[in-house]
């Protein structure tokens, strides 16, 4: 699988919720805590900031998001098959 290049991809925003996203939302405040933010900042931004996930589809194992900042930043696996996802053909 091939990520997406940066004018042609499909993206998703979610905004945390404690008591929807419980795990998610104390796992991303204790990250913010992690890099310098007090806990009071972290949850504001927590609780204003969406996350923009963008979508890929794996034809054999379904539909995943993965962090857009993630993406741009990092190795990037596939979570059904493990597999690294190759760089995008940038035009």
């Amino acid at each position: 699988m091939k990520l997406h290049n940066s004018d042609q991809y499909e993206s998703i925003n979610i905004l945390l919720d404690k008591h929807k996203h419980p795990i998610a939302f104390e796992n991303r405040v204790q990250s913010l805590v992690n890099s310098g933010l007090t806990r009071k900042e972290a949850l504001d931004f927590v609780r204003t900031t969406a996350i923009e996930l963008e979508l890929y589809y794996d034809k054999d194992a379904g539909l995943f998001g993965m962090e857009a900042e993630a993406v741009e930043s990092g190795t990037i696996y596939n979570p059904y098959s493990g597999e690294l996802m190759e760089d995008a053909e940038e035009e």
